[in-house]
């Protein structure tokens, strides 16, 4: 490994998800955090941005590291933009499969 001197982090936790699972069945929950991870996975390719792992409903990535981006942060930035857009589109999507209240999930 070694030190990187500049990088930005990205948290991304989906509010109301305890309760919104809490109601559903495990099948469901999978399917929305498939969905959802696979469509920011996508969006982090994209951005050249460096996904570090996914702990339950929370969603870890990184720029700046492995490779140094001079632009770390604006990068971090525009992913974050795509992700709150692309939320809304893939719960608006599953609503009708998950049932109600998936779209009153935010992050």
């Amino acid at each position: 490994m070694g030190k990187f001197d500049e990088a930005t982090v990205f948290f991304a936790d989906i509010v109301g998800f305890t309760k919104w699972s809490a109601e559903r069945d495990p099948e469901d929950v999978f399917t929305l955090l498939e969905m959802l991870y696979g469509t920011f996975d996508k969006l982090a390719k994209r951005r050249k941005v460096f996904k570090v792992e996914t702990i339950g409903d929370c969603y870890m990535a990184v720029t700046g590291v492995p490779q140094a981006q001079s632009d770390h942060a604006v990068i971090m930035a525009k992913f974050a933009h795509d992700c709150l857009t692309k939320l809304k589109d893939v719960l608006i999507e599953l609503e009708n499969l998950l049932g109600e209240g998936t779209t009153s999930l935010t992050m």
